[in-house]
C-alpha cells in the first residue's frame, strides 16, 4: 500500500493569553499571578511565562486555560506577558507594571548652599539591582547616586539655592517624588560697609555681609534697602553682595537680600540723612507778622513729595510746596517773635535749624494825644492812640 505526505499542513492553535493580572507588580518579584489562556495544551507542554524581557522566576502549567507564574524582578511600565506552549507562543500587551520608586524619609532637611552633601534616601520600589537609579533636587541632578538597596539610595546634593524643594527619583523608566521635601540653607546677614548712611538721593556703595550662605554663584541676588530696591545689586562672594543704594526717605531701614527664591532680612540696619536746612529767605524782604512766604534751602529733601512739613517755632506753614531735594517754598503763618526754630520732616525723619527766623521788630510811627490841655493828666486815666509796623496779625 502506497504511502503520500504533505509538510507544514497542520498546525495547533497559538496559545493566547487572553486576561492576566493587568495592574502591578513589586520590582522585587517573586510575587504569585494567575493568567488565563486559552489552547496551552492538555498537559505541561514545556509551558513557560515571561514579563518583559525576563523568565519569570517559576511557571506551572494548571490546565489548558491556566498557568501560574511567579514573577521576576524588575522595573518599567506597560510590560508584556509572554507564554511559551512547545515551540508556540502568545503574548498579552501592556499587561503589567512595575510599582514607582516611593518616597520614604531623608536623613537631612536642609543642607548648604556652598558644597556639596550626601543624604540618605529611604524609599521602596527601587530595585533589586542598580537600574541606573538617579536622584535630583528641585530642577538639579544629584552629582552622584548610589544605589544600595530596593529601599535606598545616597544622594550627593549639589550647591545651589532654594527652599522646600522637591526630591526625585528615577529608578530605569519609573519616576518617583515627594514635594517640599529639601531646603539650602537661607542666609543670614551680618551688617555692611560702607556710609553709615545715604542721603535721600541714593547712589552709595554698600557691600552686604552675610554668614556664607549666598551661594558660590551669582543666583539673581538682589537687595532692599526699606521696600525699594537698590540701585543696582551684584553678588560678589558666597558673604558679600553690593548695593547701589536707592533714592528714600527715613531711618532705621531694613536691609533685606533675595537670593534664588529664598530672603534674609536686617532690621534697623540702615538709615537715610536726615533734612539739612542751611537758610531761609523771605521772599518780599520782610518777614511780616501777618504772615509772609519764604523759600526754605537746604538738602535731603528727598526725591518726591514725601510728606513733607515745615514748622516755624511751634506752628506750622500755612502752605508747603517741595521743589526739589534742596528747596522747599512755604507760606508762613502770622506771628511774632526772633530767633524762632524752623524745622522740616520728610517722610518720617525731621531736621532743624535753630534761630532760622525772626518776624520783624514793631516799628513805632506816630502817636495819638487826646485832645485838651497838656500835659496829660497824673491820674493816667486818658487813652492815647499809638500806631506802628510789624504788632502782629493778633493779640499777642
Amino acid at each position: 500500500r502506497g504511502v503520500s505526505s504533505g509538510t507544514e499542513a497542520v498546525s495547533y492553535d497559538v496559545t493566547t493569553a487572553v486576561e492576566g493580572y493587568r495592574g502591578n507588580a513589586a520590582p522585587a518579584g517573586n510575587e504569585s499571578k494567575f493568567v488565563s489562556v486559552t489552547s496551552i495544551g492538555y498537559s505541561d507542554y514545556t509551558s513557560s511565562a515571561r514579563l518583559g524581557a525576563s523568565a519569570c522566576e517559576a511557571s506551572e502549567w494548571l490546565s489548558d486555560s491556566a498557568i501560574q507564574l511567579r514573577t521576576p524582578a524588575g522595573i518599567g511600565a506597560s510590560q508584556s506577558v509572554m507564554l511559551t506552549a512547545g515551540v508556540r507562543v502568545g503574548t498579552l500587551t501592556e499587561a503589567v507594571s512595575y510599582d514607582i520608586p516611593r518616597l520614604l524619609e531623608f536623613d537631612a532637611s536642609n543642607g548648604p548652599n556652598y558644597e556639596s552633601t550626601n543624604f540618605t534616601l529611604s524609599a521602596l520600589h527601587l530595585g533589586t539591582s542598580d537600574y541606573t537609579a538617579r536622584g535630583a533636587v528641585g530642577f538639579t541632578a544629584c552629582e552622584v547616586t548610589e544605589w544600595t538597596s530596593d529601599e535606598e539610595v545616597v544622594c550627593t546634593w549639589g550647591i545651589g539655592v532654594g527652599g522646600t524643594l522637591r526630591v526625585v527619583v528615577t529608578a530605569g523608566t519609573r519616576v518617583g517624588s515627594t514635594t517640599e521635601a529639601l531646603s539650602y540653607d537661607a542666609s543670614s546677614l551680618l551688617g555692611f560697609s560702607g556710609p553709615a548712611t545715604s542721603p535721600t538721593a541714593g547712589g552709595v556703595d554698600w557691600t552686604i555681609n552675610s554668614g556664607g550662605d549666598l551661594g558660590s554663584a551669582d543666583y539673581t541676588s538682589t537687595a532692599r534697602v526699606g521696600g525699594t530696591q537698590c540701585e543696582a545689586s551684584s553678588w560678589l562672594s558666597d558673604a558679600e553682595l553690593h548695593c547701589l543704594t536707592p533714592s528714600g526717605l527715613g531711618g532705621t531701614r531694613t536691609v533685606a537680600v533675595t537670593v534664588g527664591v529664598q530672603a534674609a532680612s536686617l532690621s534697623e540696619a540702615a538709615s537715610y540723612d536726615a533734612p539739612s536746612i542751611m537758610a531761609a529767605m523771605d521772599d518780599a524782604g520782610h518777614r511780616n507778622p501777618a504772615g509772609f512766604d519764604a523759600t526754605v534751602a537746604g538738602r535731603d529733601f528727598g526725591q518726591s513729595d514725601t510728606s513733607v512739613r515745615l514748622r516755624v517755632g511751634s506752628t506750622a506753614t500755612e502752605a508747603t510746596a517741595w521743589t526739589d531735594d534742596t528747596r522747599i517754598l512755604c507760606s508762613v503763618a502770622r506771628g511774632v517773635g526772633g530767633s524762632l526754630t524752623i524745622a522740616v520732616t520728610a517722610g518720617s525723619v525731621a531736621g532743624t535749624a535753630t534761630e532760622g527766623v525772626s518776624y520783624d521788630a514793631v516799628t513805632p510811627l506816630t502817636l495819638s494825644l487826646p485832645s485838651g490841655d497838656f500835659p496829660l493828666d497824673w491820674t493816667g486815666a486818658q487813652r492815647l492812640g499809638v500806631f506802628a509796623a510789624s504788632v502782629g496779625g493778633g493779640d499777642y
